[in-house]
């Protein structure tokens, strides 16, 4: 470790776990786009206290500075760049606050993957608030298939990240705004809609899975499983 990363904050604990000289290296290729430059000192720092799951709350103590500015400063360049990168790699997720960062870069450059608990500790779970479609999978069983089965868009879109089928007590993240409904749609009821629960849920809210539904609508063009979920909102620690 040279001199110049002995001062970047976080940078010994990351390196423990994560391929940083390659990280850096193809973060600052998509920053330069094709220009000769590399991420600064204050990226570098960002990326790394992120990637220890440390909270734009602690940076800010950390930095001295405000939460405001750590998070303008992690959403247009840490996460803007990540993202790009991540989708060269034909990856759909995105990421949509820090606690992402790590989940989504360490398939691609941690050497000791990080745990759940590193970045997505539950402190309270709230009861569940109702229902949401979250997409369908490519099976005409009707079947719920195991956790980790990618979930494919229909006529409407995958509604959750990671985008695959979740366990019970998972955390998800919405990307695309959806309705809550009362209850899942039922054969007696021949699958029509229950009625809403307040209003959409906005990109980026954060839900706990409480329970999991498929069914085949049998008046449906395309015979796919749909996964609904009941879920729940969560209150998660330094937001």
């Amino acid at each position: 470790m040279d001199n110049l990363n002995q001062t970047i904050k976080g940078y010994t604990e990351a390196s423990k776990n994560w391929n940083l000289a390659q990280l850096f290296s193809d973060l600052a290729e998509i920053k330069g786009q094709g220009k000769s430059r590399g991420l600064t000192h204050t990226e570098k720092e960002l990326l790394c206290l992120v990637l220890i799951g440390t909270s734009p709350t602690a940076i800010a103590t950390i930095r001295s500075t405000t939460v405001g500015s750590v998070k303008t400063e992690l959403s247009t360049k840490i996460y803007d760049y990540a993202n790009q990168l991540i989708s060269q790699k034909a990856h759909q997720d995105k990421i949509l606050d820090w606690r992402d960062v790590s989940r989504l870069l360490s398939r691609y450059y941690a050497s000791v993957p990080p745990t759940p608990s590193d970045t997505e500790q539950v402190e309270t779970l709230a009861p569940a608030i109702g229902w949401i479609r979250i997409g369908a999978v490519n099976s005409t069983s009707g079947l719920l298939p195991p956790a980790g089965s990618p979930l494919i868009p229909t006529a409407q879109p995958i509604t959750i990240q990671p985008m695959v089928v979740p366990k019970v007590r998972d955390i998800v993240a919405i990307v695309q705004y959806v309705n809550v409904r009362e209850d899942v749609p039922r054969e007696e009821n021949n699958y029509r809609l229950a009625p809403i629960v307040g209003v959409p849920l906005p990109i980026g809210t954060r839900l706990a899975i409480v329970e999991l539904a498929a069914f085949i609508d049998p008046d449906s063009s395309v015979p796919y499983t749909r996964i609904w979920s009941k879920i729940a909102p969560v209150i998660l620690p330094d937001l």
